[in-house]
């Protein structure tokens, strides 16, 4: 088997399981868990963080986070900036 084709299935085994997360428990937080875990299966990682929209659109706001980081990321908010985007980093 490739290393491609590997790959690929370990993308649907996360998605897959992503799924099953959603289906069990339809509590975001739950969800939100799971695809950062399976995020950082897949890329090698130790910690993530996921951060959605605000109510009035102008700031984006940790609202998961797993890993070493996770108390201190959870409080953390980014404005929007006037394009639109933000910058994300990668440790």
């Amino acid at each position: 088997m490739s290393l491609r084709d590997e790959t690929t299935q370990a993308v649907v085994a996360a998605i897959q399981a992503i799924g099953e997360s959603f289906a069990a428990s339809l509590r975001l937080d739950a969800v939100l868990e799971r695809v950062i875990q399976s995020g950082m299966q897949l890329a090698g990682g130790d910690s993530g963080s996921i951060m959605l929209l605000s109510e009035d659109g102008r700031e984006l706001v940790v609202t998961a986070a797993v890993g070493p980081a996770a108390s201190t990321a959870r409080p953390q908010t980014i404005r929007k900036s006037s394009a639109g985007a933000s910058c994300c980093r990668f440790a």
